[in-house]
């Protein structure tokens, strides 16, 4: 897995962050101030965009998984469910630290 920091036409995720939150006025005010990153594992897999509040502090605006990824999720157990998304998370969180 990787995630790549989406700095150029962030629009073209637009699709999968309605998935996360349907009002595209709303995703219009926090996409360009936000930072937003992209996890890959050989396709895509999940995007998040994340705004800063303070220098400690940082707001996670949006998180969405695509269909293809999702579908699997629901083929799996609630256990492993819950781990992958807290593994989705984790990598998103280390690299916000960094």
């Amino acid at each position: 897995m990787r995630i790549e920091k989406i700095t150029h036409n962030k629009k073209r995720y637009l699709d999968l962050l309605l998935l996360a939150d349907e009002q595209e006025d709303m995703i219009d005010k926090y996409l360009e101030p936000g930072d937003m990153f992209a996890l890959y594992d050989d396709d895509l897999k999940s995007v998040c965009v994340v705004v800063a509040i303070d220098d400690e502090t940082c707001e996670l605006k949006n998180i969405a998984t695509n269909d293809k990824s999702r579908s699997q999720r629901t083929t799996s157990s609630p256990k492993r469910n819950t781990i992958r998304r807290s593994n989705i998370l984790m990598k998103f969180d280390i690299l916000l630290c960094e």
